[in-house]
């Protein structure tokens, strides 16, 4: 074989999706026309896998796709075709149906164009779907799209509904350090803060997460914050103009099972800004939770508590 021979490699489905950050420099084939030697997916593919799929790009990847952002409605819907084909899906009505009635979270949507508009369908209840040219489908909810109306996505929580509501947010402990940092909680590269209404909704937080904060919703909504409810039962809170949930809002923090690990008394010198100087030894490792025990967690978590103890 020639040294120059072409080198075949499989294609790059975060470029299919209109994900792919890398160029010129990926590794994958940057092409959606290799049919030849990689046939469409079809429903033999793991049914998590496809959800998975679905979810990542209605909730990160519409607008990076050229051909799908023009179709992106304000209240989330995309054309169920479109994404599909974004995505070199090929499954069936029954398939689609499946995913979603088998999502704990219910992350997804589904509805109807009518001649009166669009008509979301009760899709746990169903046994069959119109035809997939005549549906839409959205993310309920995680969100990094921008041109979303919040309005038509989302409802919107009022004082009145508010009074007495405690929502909670799962963390990590080792990520408290950073929390307190940044002096409360931050919506990320994501359109909304995510809490859930109790330890045992479906929605609105890790089953894995160590630390549980309670905010006092109604406090922060007569400060000024905005909060909404998904279709599937999460709450939202959009943050303040720096896209933070503030420390002051915090009720207390407990660990899963009621422990409390700081009290109300305690949470705004617990989570008071830290100057950029006065960085928490190993608070930049959270996000490798996965790779620490539960013990260096404590340890870092009692550091930040330590360290705010004698910056006060």
């Amino acid at each position: 074989m020639s040294a120059f021979a072409t080198i075949s490699h499989p294609p790059c489905r975060n470029f299919v999706a209109g994900l792919c950050t890398y160029g010129e420099r990926c590794r994958f084939m940057h092409t959606s026309t290799s049919s030849k030697t990689h046939p469409p997916k079809t429903n033999s593919m793991n049914q998590n896998r496809i959800a998975r799929q679905l979810t990542k790009i209605l909730r990160h990847g519409v607008t990076r796709n050229p051909t799908l952002a023009p179709l992106l409605r304000p209240d989330g819907f995309v054309p169920l075709t479109a994404i599909l084909s974004g995505l070199g899906l090929t499954i069936s009505n029954d398939m689609i149906l499946k995913i979603l009635q088998s999502c704990s979270k219910q992350r997804m949507a589904v509805a109807h164009r009518t001649a009166a508009g669009l008509s979301i369908l009760a899709h746990l209840t169903m046994t069959v779907l119109p035809p997939q040219s005549e549906l839409f489908i959205r993310a309920n909810q995680g969100h990094t799209v921008k041109g979303l109306v919040e309005s038509e996505l989302l409802t919107a929580i009022t004082l009145k509904e508010a009074t007495g509501m405690v929502a909670i947010h799962g963390t990590y402990t080792q990520a408290l350090p950073l929390i307190r940092k940044s002096g409360g909680l931050s919506r990320m590269k994501r359109n909304h803060v995510h809490l859930a209404s109790s330890l045992t909704a479906q929605s609105g937080m890790r089953k894995d997460c160590t630390a549980v904060i309670h905010v006092k919703v109604d406090e922060a909504i007569e400060g000024g914050l905005a909060f909404f409810r998904s279709a599937n039962g999460v709450l939202l809170c959009s943050g303040d103009e720096r896209g933070i949930l503030p420390a002051t809002y915090f009720a207390q923090i407990t660990d899963r099972e009621g422990g409390v690990l700081v009290e109300e008394a305690r949470v705004d010198r617990v989570c008071t800004p830290v100057p950029e100087q006065q960085k928490v030894s190993g608070a930049r490792g959270w996000k490798a939770r996965e790779k620490r025990s539960r013990s260096q967690a404590v340890v870092l978590y009692e550091l930040s508590v330590r360290e705010a103890a004698r910056l006060s």
